[in-house]
């Protein structure tokens, strides 16, 4: 048995052609154009626009798809990333607040000095 009787024919290339013999695809392009000359730019150029029309109506109809995914899909971003700016305004309050709290635990100290030191200067005025 051959490769033949089985349906497998190879793919060879002949010695007149420079390239492999034209797929089952390209002999039904070429019939659809009249024409046996599959590189005629007339035939070519139906065929691109009959493809073009295909892809558009693909584009079309996953676009429809995945239209709702994106826009189920930006529920959640639009969440997380509101999420994350609060997150980040509550970090930099905290830090103002505790670079507040430190000065003013220092500042704190000071004031009671003078405070005290008020005190005794209006004591010693006093007697």
């Amino acid at each position: 048995m051959t490769a033949a009787s089985y349906g497998m024919l190879s793919r060879t290339t002949t010695p007149g052609c420079p390239k492999s013999a034209p797929t089952n695809r390209q002999i039904r392009s070429a019939r659809k154009c009249g024409s046996k000359n599959k590189t005629e730019p007339t035939c070519r150029r139906e065929i691109m626009a009959e493809r073009a029309s295909r892809a558009i109506k693909v584009e079309r109809k996953l676009s429809v798809i995945l239209g709702g995914y994106q826009a189920h899909s930006k529920v959640p971003d639009s969440k997380l990333v509101a999420a994350f700016k609060k997150f980040e305004q509550v970090e930099i309050d905290t830090q103002a607040f505790n670079m507040l709290y430190a000065s003013e635990q220092t500042a704190i100290l000071v004031r009671i000095e003078k405070a005290q030191d008020e005190l005794c200067k209006a004591e010693t005025c006093e007697e």
